[in-house]
C-alpha cells in the first residue's frame, strides 16, 4: 500500500490482485476502474500469495458464522476462489491444470487424502 500525502488530504493507494473480468464489471457499473499489470513473475507471485490468503481468510470467517448467518453458498463461493486461485498458482509455476490433478491423484493414492479426517496425536519432549 502507497500513501500520498498533500495539503493535509491522505490519498491512499490500494492493490491486489482480482479476477479478470472485475474492471469490465466495474466500468460497467458507470465507475473508474485503474488496473496494471504486474512488473514481473516474482510480482504475480506475490499478489497471487496475498490473494490466497485474503480467500482463505475469508472463507475461514463464513465458515465461522453461526445461524441465520451462516451461508453454505458463500462458503462454497470462498471454495471456489481458492481452487482457482490454486490453479493460477500452479500456472506460475509451469504447471498445468491436468498435471497438477495427477499429482493430487498419484499422492492420494499413496498417501492417502483427507476424508478420515484423522489427528496425528504425538508426544514430544522438549
Amino acid at each position: 500500500m502507497r500513501v500520498e500525502c498533500s495539503n493535509e488530504r491522505r490519498i491512499m493507494t490500494k492493490e491486489k490482485l482480482v479476477r479478470d473480468k472485475i474492471p469490465e464489471i466495474i466500468r460497467g457499473k458507470g465507475e473508474a476502474c485503474k488496473v496494471r499489470m504486474p512488473r514481473s513473475k516474482n510480482e504475480k507471485r506475490k499478489y497471487a500469495d496475498k490473494k490466497l490468503e485474503e480467500e482463505v481468510a475469508e472463507y475461514l470467517t463464513e465458515r465461522g458464522r453461526k445461524g441465520k448467518d451462516y451461508s453454505r453458498e458463500k462458503v462454497l463461493e470462498e471454495l471456489a476462489d481458492i481452487q482457482e486461485l490454486i490453479l493460477h498458482l500452479a500456472s506460475l509455476e509451469g504447471y498445468s491444470a491436468k498435471e497438477l490433478s495427477a499429482y493430487r491423484k498419484a499422492k492420494n493414492k499413496s498417501r492417502g487424502g483427507f476424508t478420515k479426517s484423522f489427528i496425528w496425536t504425538r508426544q514430544v519432549i522438549k
